[in-house]
């Protein structure tokens, strides 16, 4: 620390009969001055190194991110031949948008490694300080956080001379000194979309349909660990035959619960949408509305990519994710039976008599808002004096629309049975042939057997004349 090593020796020794009589002081002989002494000059060379190391511990959500406390370790090592005092660090901690951060404290003195006092390192020492920094979602935003320390120490006769910056203690990384200490926040945007529906009976019949009001609650939450903005939603109304509906008053902004502007969703943050469908007759007419809305988002440098389909809110239905929210209507079961009549005439007289054939077509159509099934027909056959007669065949099955089956009618679907009758003498003298049918089927929850859920009308009544 002098800088110097000085050197002087003093020989003594005594002649015959003395006693250290005889002295001399050692000479420098690289100097013209007698018995001068030998000064050896050691070359100064201050030096330090520091080393800022970072770990992170997290709040328990499982993803670096807000709340998460950053702990660097700075370490500084007199690796120069003298000792130091008035060692001072200054922190600089920026976003990667090089916007400044503030340390939630320190940097503070932990330890040295000789003993030494803080601000004083001894040669080959170590002095290891700590800083805290809790993260904040601007800084997650941008992706990355910045931070570097700079130590400057005085050697003896000197101010402030010796000085280093930090280095991240990785080689690894092809940078083996003087780089910045990083930690990347990998940005795990996501959102989670919750549609609920509660139905206004505006006309207090206590039965869900005709202007009825539909009310619907968008819940959208921030699941990730970036903010979100251009927050958007899109959505899609139906009725339960697959007809497009439209929102009577789209989806408008309602509340937040971290203060952000309607787009704009910070991490946690749960925005609430409302909007509303009045119930028309033709929407009464099918068996629910169905709603579903997507809502998109972008995070930090991206755009719109970030999105989800509603779920209903409902997971005891089995299914907990992406579930389209349906409002049924209340059953309105109905079917309707036409049926027409068409003669063969055989005998090629023009006129309905004896032996022509009278060809029977029988629709029954579901008017109603339910699928009905175990359908059955009964047939009335008679002449114009009230005589039964009976069907040389059927009623029998023909077709059916809208995935219905002979016995089982979907919302809007018609199914189609064929019967045919042969005129004989007797009817045909009594000028005319009857015929009517009637149509029983179940509406779900009904049973046709014991109580008839519904009976098809009789549409017309189809004359057969004979002369």
């Amino acid at each position: 620390d002098s800088g110097s090593v000085i050197n002087s020796v003093l020989a003594r020794a005594s002649s015959p009969g003395q006693t250290n009589n005889v002295s001399d002081t050692s000479d420098d002989p690289t100097t013209a001055t007698p018995n001068d002494k030998t000064i050896t000059t050691i070359t100064a060379s201050p030096s330090i190194e520091v080393t800022k190391t970072v770990t992170v511990t997290d709040n328990g959500d499982g993803v670096t991110g807000i709340g998460d406390i950053v702990r660097y370790t700075i370490t500084v090592k007199n690796t120069g031949n003298i000792t130091l005092s008035g060692l001072t660090i200054s922190d600089t901690l920026t976003d990667a948008n090089s916007s400044t951060l503030s340390l939630s404290s320190g940097p503070n003195f932990s330890t040295s490694s000789n003993g030494s006092v803080q601000g004083t390192l001894k040669v080959s020492e170590i002095a290891t300080y700590s800083a805290l920094y809790i993260i904040e979602q601007s800084a997650v935003d941008t992706g990355n956080i910045i931070n570097y320390a700079v130590a400057t120490a005085s050697s003896p006769g000197n101010s402030n001379n010796v000085s280093d910056t930090s280095d991240d203690g990785d080689d690894t990384d092809g940078n083996t000194e003087d780089d910045v200490t990083e930690l990347t926040i990998t940005a795990s945007p996501s959102i989670e979309i919750t549609k609920t529906a509660a139905v206004t009976d505006s006309n207090g019949d206590g039965e869900t349909g005709l202007s009825d009001v539909i009310n619907y609650t968008f819940k959208i939450e921030n699941k990730g660990n970036v903010t979100l903005t251009g927050l958007t939603i899109s959505d899609t109304l139906t009725d339960g035959s697959g007809g497009a509906l439209s929102l009577n008053v789209s989806p408008s902004f309602s509340s937040t619960t971290l203060g952000s502007n309607p787009g704009t969703l910070k991490v946690g943050e749960v925005q609430t949408y409302t909007a509303y469908h009045i119930i028309s007759a033709a929407t009464e007419k099918t068996p629910s509305v169905i709603n579903s809305a997507v809502a998109i988002a972008s995070s930090p440098g991206q755009t719109n990519n970030v999105s989800d389909t509603s779920d209903d809110g409902d997971d005891s239905d089995g299914n907990t994710t992406d579930d389209p929210t349906i409002t049924p209507i209340s059953p309105d079961p109905s079917i309707e039976v036409t049926k027409t009549v068409s003669v063969t005439d055989n005998n090629g007289n023009t006129i309905n008599d004896v032996g022509d054939v009278l060809r029977y077509t029988i629709t029954i159509e579901n008017t109603g808002n339910v699928t009905v099934t175990a359908l059955t027909l009964a047939d009335t056959l008679t002449d114009n004096n009230g005589n039964a007669l009976s069907l040389d065949s059927g009623p029998t099955y023909l077709s059916a629309t809208a995935g219905s089956t002979s016995t089982t009618i979907k919302v809007a679907g018609i199914v189609t049975y064929t019967a045919t009758y042969t005129l004989t003498a007797a009817p045909a003298l009594s000028g005319k042939i009857r015929n009517t049918v009637l149509a029983t089927a179940s509406s779900p929850g009904n049973t046709a057997v014991a109580a008839p859920a519904l009976s098809g009308k009789i549409r017309n009544t189809v004359l057969a004349t004979a002369s």
